[in-house]
């Protein structure tokens, strides 16, 4: 079994208190890693302009057999499996026999992936988005809320 959808956890050059999703690593000097959630008023540049679950790209000729960023996520209620960021571009699925979806949104439609984005709303995501503006996309509360048509 695989998980197809990922929550959005923002882009790593932003501070980690502006990162998205349902639950955010705050990383402090030390190794320890902590959650915390994040409500609706945190979302300052918009339900309607913020990523929050997507497709997730993985190797389509592995389904069903454990990859790196696709194997535990929905055994466990929380991995790295079940989040993805706006550090890279989206892209399609992986079709070899190595690899895997790289922690990237993705899809196996062609030219783009689905995303629901805080409002509710479904939208169909081209592959050839802007990286800043996706990254805007991915941000909840950089001041940079963009439109991605």
């Amino acid at each position: 079994m695989v998980e197809h959808y990922a929550g959005c956890w923002g882009w790593s050059s932003y501070t980690n208190n502006s990162r998205n999703g349902i639950l955010i690593r705050n990383r402090d000097n030390t190794t320890t890693t902590s959650y915390r959630t994040v409500n609706i008023a945190a979302v300052t540049d918009g339900l309607s302009n913020t990523l929050m679950v997507g497709d997730k790209r993985l190797n389509a000729s592995r389904l069903n057999v454990a990859q790196s960023d696709d194997n535990e996520g929905y055994t466990s209620g929380w991995d790295h499996d079940m989040v993805r960021s706006g550090n890279s571009l989206p892209a399609p699925d992986l079709r070899s026999g190595t690899g895997n979806g790289g922690g990237r949104f993705g899809s196996s439609h062609t030219g783009g992936f689905v995303a629901v984005l805080g409002d509710g709303s479904v939208r169909f995501i081209r592959y050839s988005v802007n990286l800043t503006a996706f990254r805007n996309l991915c941000a909840k509360s950089d001041g940079n809320a963009r439109s991605i048509d």
